[in-house]
């Protein structure tokens, strides 16, 4: 049996295609299926939070995820970073919120469901038109969201007690001595877990993470 400071060595192997957030990109653009599966398990968990923070209904969220990553796959493409400071990221959120922003307006033409009041309070906040988005003031949150869905894609590479304590010290927040004594881990090995992992998202997706 490993003692509990024993970190495999399977945990922190590249995955086989050997990606890159340059390359997963260039990938998708080539047509390659697994890469193209891959960008949406990433960023699936955030354009449907996106979604729901600005007001819809779940069914009607994925429903407009759907719509996004339709969007998204036509015009891939043509994605390029056009000006320091502006991501993929930015641009997915800028498509989000358009297709938001179609999906309540022609929610007003339609009959006024059960909270109807409330519904109605959403629409009326709702700009007519949406500007780049590149620089919009991120929600702490967003971050998370992201970095959570990042970790479950990387999360068979590594041994469970690796990916729980990075998970549990760099998603959660946890102290790394709370985390060491739930795990049976040292907090050097703590340090060492959280280390791995994020090197590995560093690797897999780098700046797809900013």
């Amino acid at each position: 049996m490993k003692g509990p400071d024993n970190l495999s060595n399977r945990d922190g192997v590249s995955s086989p295609s050997g990606t890159t957030s340059a390359t997963l990109i260039e990938r998708v653009k080539g047509g390659d299926s697994q890469s193209w599966e891959r960008l949406m398990k990433l960023y699936s968990p955030l354009v449907l939070w996106w979604c729901r923070t600005r007001g819809t209904r779940r069914e009607d969220a994925e429903d407009i995820a759907q719509d996004v990553f339709k969007t998204v796959f036509g015009r891939i493409a043509d994605f390029t970073k056009r000006q320091p400071g502006s991501s993929f990221r930015a641009w997915l959120r800028t498509i989000t919120h358009y297709k938001v922003g179609d999906h309540l307006r022609r929610s007003r033409h339609r009959p006024a469901a059960a909270g109807g009041s409330d519904a109605q309070e959403i629409l009326a906040e709702l700009p007519e038109e949406f500007g780049d988005d590149s620089s919009a003031d991120e929600d702490p949150s967003e971050r998370v969201v992201l970095l959570r869905s990042a970790m479950e894609l990387v999360r068979p590479e590594f041994e469970p007690p690796t990916w729980a304590a990075a998970m549990r010290t760099a998603v959660e927040g946890q102290r790394p001595a709370q985390v060491a004594a739930a795990l049976g881990l040292s907090p050097s090995a703590v340090y060492t877990a959280k280390s791995r992992v994020l090197k590995r998202l560093r690797e897999e997706l780098g700046t797809l993470l900013t």
